[in-house]
């Protein structure tokens, strides 16, 4: 069979294989999800199906080490071990399913531009927001422009987030790509510059909460 050409998505993920990488992660898993994170959703999708398409099981250990050779590794870790290069694939796949992040709704976009919109006109209250009425408000300018459909489907979709262990970085994640340059703000024990909505979320689903009741 004709060894397929590897994508450049999926020379990317694979550029954080380094020589001294045992010096910079504490494990191999550690390395793969930095590659991940270093693509765009669409990115990730195109490198996950390239490593769906080698795994299918009509690719031999051999023909998959000259893919890997073809890569941007700068590590052969699978040298000499029988099956080893597809057990590495195979990591690299799973730990797609570990990190990748739910294509946000439109809704959330929206509220997100909004969101900032009103922190930003208000910016003298943004350190106050967390604890109170100034939070409210920017939340309810947020959702002014939402149906009850449009809150149903942000409520589903910001509560699917939260019930991930890495909430707080997915959502910052999912809020940088959607909105760029947001405004921040440190409230009670959040890192320095997390986006505001991320400290928001909770009173969020509250106030949707309230307006679907």
């Amino acid at each position: 069979m004709t060894k397929p050409r590897n994508p450049p998505e999926f020379n990317q993920l694979t550029t954080f294989f380094l020589q001294y990488a045992d010096e910079m992660y504490a494990s191999v898993e550690e390395m793969i999800d930095d590659g991940w994170l270093s693509l765009t959703p669409a990115q990730q999708r195109v490198a996950c199906a390239f490593l769906d398409q080698i795994l299918s099981g009509e690719y031999s250990e051999t023909e998959l080490r000259e893919i890997w050779r073809a890569s941007n590794a700068a590590l052969q870790p699978m040298r000499g071990r029988r099956d080893n290069c597809r057990k590495l694939f195979e990591l690299m796949r799973a730990r797609y399913e570990t990190i990748k992040d739910p294509v946000p709704p439109e809704q959330f976009e929206a509220f997100c531009v909004c969101f900032d919109i009103a922190l930003e006109a208000d910016a003298r209250d943004i350190p106050k927001a967390v604890r109170g009425a100034d939070l409210d408000r920017a939340i309810e300018y947020g959702l002014s422009w939402c149906s009850r459909v449009d809150l149903a489907i942000l409520s589903d979709f910001l509560s699917s987030v939260m019930a991930r262990p890495d909430a707080a970085e997915q959502l910052t994640r999912l809020q940088k790509r959607v909105h760029p340059g947001t405004e921040t703000f440190s409230g009670p024990g959040a890192p320095p510059e997390e986006p505001a909505v991320v400290q928001a979320l909770p009173r969020v689903l509250t106030i949707i909460a309230k307006k679907l009741a």
